[in-house]
């Protein structure tokens, strides 16, 4: 499963999802956008899985919990 930690070169919004995540402050939209194949699927894939995780990891999924098991499968 994938982690924050494994985006490489989007430190700013990175870090603003985390935190969304751990204040439980999230907005009702985000809007990723850029170049293709830069990544924004994968962010979106890992800011899914840490809202929808159970037992959160310093706003990360936990990779264990029913939720994180779904999301794999």
């Amino acid at each position: 499963m994938a982690t924050f930690q494994d985006i490489i070169g989007q430190e700013q919004i990175v870090e603003h999802l985390k935190t969304a995540v751990k204040t439980d402050q999230v907005n009702h939209a985000y809007v990723i956008q850029g170049e293709r194949s830069s990544g924004k699927e994968f962010i979106a894939k890992v800011f899914a899985e840490a809202l929808q995780c159970d037992n959160q990891k310093d706003g990360d999924a936990c990779g264990e919990c029913h939720s994180c098991k779904q999301a794999e499968g």
